[in-house]
């Protein structure tokens, strides 16, 4: 993009995210600021693991395992959104079902998820290919804002691909029932993301999900599987 005669801008993504490079080498803080020529630095490459279990949560991070542990969960894409395919807009949150703005109608998210940003600013829907996400994507618009998950009822787990303007950050996840805390853990993400899933044995579910880095880093989410698991000894029962 030209700027004012001979100075110019180049938005790039390396190991460390997405990088503003001009004349003042000023990074790029938002969503809002990135073009449909730039692309994401992908995900830092990790050998799917085991569940791992800490307390009263159990942690994946592939979601084949996770829906073989919980199958027919509802999923959403965030596919119906209005914004048209390469193209990020932003948006007052939160987005749930009640949503009626250019990010989305009413009733195009499914019922008992909504997607906020805690900070109070906007948030911000990516369609794909932009950036390279191979799914609509939502999250706070600015890189240093926090994405929160909040499920009401509360469910007894959740799935979901987590993508991040710097991919080599760690984020925290922290996972709340009715009651407060649950446990936490961390994940990293980049552009495509990288499959995060967490359930409960806590009797009051899954409440919230929040999701925190220092810095610019711009979580996303995508793909959010949520809801109630089917007990394992209904799973393969059938009526005949």
């Amino acid at each position: 993009m030209q700027l004012s005669g001979t100075r110019r801008l180049v938005c790039a993504w390396g190991a460390a995210g997405l990088v503003t490079t001009s004349v003042h080498a000023q990074p790029a803080t938002k969503y809002s600021d990135v073009r449909s020529s730039d692309r994401g630095a992908p995900a830092v490459a990790a050998t799917p693991a085991l569940p791992v279990t800490q307390g009263s949560l159990t942690f994946y991070t592939d979601r084949t395992v996770f829906n073989t542990a919980h199958p027919g969960l509802p999923l959403e894409t965030f596919a119906a959104t209005v914004v048209a395919p390469n193209s990020v807009v932003t948006c007052a949150g939160p987005f749930n079902i009640a949503t009626n703005n250019a990010c989305f109608a009413p009733g195009g998210i499914r019922p008992g998820i909504s997607v906020l940003n805690p900070a109070g600013g906007d948030l911000v829907v990516l369609t794909p290919p932009l950036l390279g996400v191979p799914c609509v994507s939502v999250g706070p618009n600015v890189f240093s804002d926090a994405a929160e998950l909040q499920f009401s009822p509360p469910v007894g787990a959740v799935g979901l691909d987590f993508e991040s303007s710097n991919g080599a950050v760690p984020f925290t996840l922290t996972v709340f029932g009715p009651g407060g805390s649950l446990g936490s853990t961390t994940h990293s993400g980049g552009i495509p993301g990288a499959f995060w899933g967490v359930d409960t044995s806590d009797a009051g579910g899954i409440s919230r999900v929040t999701f925190t880095a220092p810095g610019d880093n711009g979580e996303l989410l995508c793909n959010v599987a949520f809801g109630q698991p089917v007990p394992v000894e209904l799973q393969s029962f059938t009526i005949q």
